[in-house]
């Protein structure tokens, strides 16, 4: 119906594939309408419950400034990819702060972690812990400089351009594709496998920690997260710069196959 204020049944059936697969059985339906969208949040039936019960009171008193960060806190760095990269505390995840922030924090870190943010500006802190409040992330304990204690070994993530990536590749580096199911389809680079961020911890098992690898999505951000979490679980990453865009202006080889 987009650009028209009425239309009919028939014309509908005719021109309309998701009318038309409605028409068939309820699988077929299903799976229409769900193609190209992204893989669920892991915090949607948490959210579910919540809004089903009501959510608990919490405190909005101002975050603190933490200095020692507890063992079991997720350490969420919002920084651009290329500065995380270029040195950032052990175990920290690169979630950029946009707005985007909370869905993907949602999508990588259990429900319930207590959370501490690497930022050194309480009002992006603040900020940030509004976002994570939507999707029932209130367990933010404050937050801590980005760059590495006295105690800690800073950690880098290089960045590479796409054609130092399809180099590295040749060489014998895993590419690693973290878009969705939808931009996958529509091409990818040769040779790439493909798992969807989202589930990038539950899956990383399945890479080898003996092959480098090279994660990429579609401008690098996402891609950025993925690194981070491998990282943590001891591969070997680097990071696609600019991510499949940069890949295709580079006029590099696109396959097509599913």
């Amino acid at each position: 119906m987009a650009g028209s204020r009425w239309t009919t049944l028939g014309f509908e059936r005719r021109h309309n594939r998701i009318a038309r697969s409605a028409l068939g059985g309820f699988a077929e339906f299903r799976a229409t309408i769900a193609e190209g969208l992204p893989v669920a949040p892991a915090y949607y039936p948490h959210v579910r419950a919540l809004n089903a019960s009501g959510a608990p009171i919490v405190s909005r008193a101002p975050l603190p400034l933490v200095r020692d960060i507890p063992g079991s806190a997720v350490r969420i760095d919002p920084r651009p990819p290329h500065v995380f990269g270029a040195g950032h505390r052990p175990g920290a995840l690169n979630v950029v702060a946009n707005d985007s922030f909370a869905v993907r924090v949602g999508a990588t870190v259990p429900f319930g972690s207590p959370i501490v943010i690497l930022t050194t500006n309480p009002e992006q802190a603040e900020r940030l812990r509004e976002q994570l409040a939507v999707i029932g992330y209130d367990d933010v304990r404050g937050y801590a400089s980005p760059d590495p204690a006295p105690s800690e070994e800073a950690l880098r993530i290089e960045q590479l351009d796409a054609r130092a990536a399809a180099a590295r590749a040749d060489k014998g580096a895993l590419l690693l594709d973290v878009r969705e199911n939808s931009e996958w389809n529509m091409g990818h680079a040769p040779g790439a496998i493909h798992i969807p961020y989202e589930e990038i911890r539950e899956r990383a098992k399945e890479l080898s920690p003996d092959r480098p690898i090279v994660t990429y999505c579609a401008g690098g951000i996402r891609s950025s997260l993925a690194a981070s979490i491998l990282e943590s679980s001891g591969h070997d990453v680097a990071n696609m710069r600019g991510g499949f865009t940069a890949w295709q202006n580079a006029n590099l080889e696109i396959s097509r196959e599913r």
